[in-house]
């Protein structure tokens, strides 16, 4: 099947060509590590494109999500402050995946285990899961699930002529948040790049800032706790992500 001016369709560089065929109907189909296409004598066809998206599962054990909270007030020795108030932990991730079209995120959820929420401590010994803020035995997990991303920049270029750093796209992802049974829309901003080519980990880098009575999370709560405010904790909490996912 000849053409004098084909239309052609860029086809992405990967690791390796996998091979090439012909088929019945005169068409040649060959792949790479980035995709299948498809020549029809006339215009090439990128199936990895075409087809749609390509799901990543997310490494448990290289991802993570941390936490960080504070009391409303530090703690003071004369003009000397001894704290801030600030607490950090860490949870365990489930499962999850991510969904990625074009090089870009475009879906994906995360589930974590809510009995693994602890406070991290510099002295040693068993502390308490917070019972007080959460139901862990009617709410065991916790889950995210992306409905939208936003491409602020695509890691080639920053708008004003100056390159970003290699193949990281600032992205801003907007998806459901479940907590104790209660689903709220959330945004928050991102960063992703992939790690060895596409077809190899992608990493997404995120920080949220939820109110946690917007979950029902109202325990020692700056909009119910004002007659004891010494040990009033903020309202604010922030939640620090590293989601690392293999194809």
């Amino acid at each position: 099947m000849d053409s004098n001016k084909p239309s052609v369709t860029e086809i992405m560089l990967g690791d390796a060509f996998l091979g090439l065929l012909e088929a019945n109907d005169g068409s040649i189909w060959f792949g790479s590590a980035t995709g299948v296409y498809c020549y029809d004598g006339k215009t090439i066809t990128d199936f990895y494109n075409k087809e749609g998206q390509k799901k990543y599962i997310v490494d448990t054990k290289q991802s993570a999500v941390v936490w960080n909270g504070s009391m409303q007030f530090g703690a003071w020795e004369g003009t000397k402050l001894l704290s801030d108030g600030s607490a950090t932990g860490d949870v365990n991730i489930l499962k999850g995946e991510l969904l990625i079209e074009n090089r870009h995120l475009a879906g994906g959820t995360v589930e974590v285990d809510m009995n693994t929420i602890k406070r991290k401590y510099r002295d040693p010994g068993p502390h308490n899961q917070f019972p007080d803020f959460f139901d862990v035995k009617k709410f065991p997990v916790s889950t995210f699930a992306i409905t939208k991303v936003e491409i602020a920049n695509d890691g080639k270029d920053t708008g004003n002529g100056n390159m970003t750093i290699e193949g990281v796209s600032i992205i801003k992802v907007t998806g459901n948040l479940t907590i104790e049974g209660i689903t709220k829309a959330v945004t928050f901003p991102a960063e992703m790049y992939f790690k060895d080519g596409m077809d190899g980990t992608v990493i997404v880098n995120g920080t949220l800032i939820i109110d946690r009575t917007d979950w029902g999370i109202g325990y020692r709560s700056e909009k119910g706790f004002g007659k004891s405010a010494d040990l009033t904790i903020s309202d604010d909490v922030k939640l620090f992500m590293k989601i690392v996912a293999k194809k």
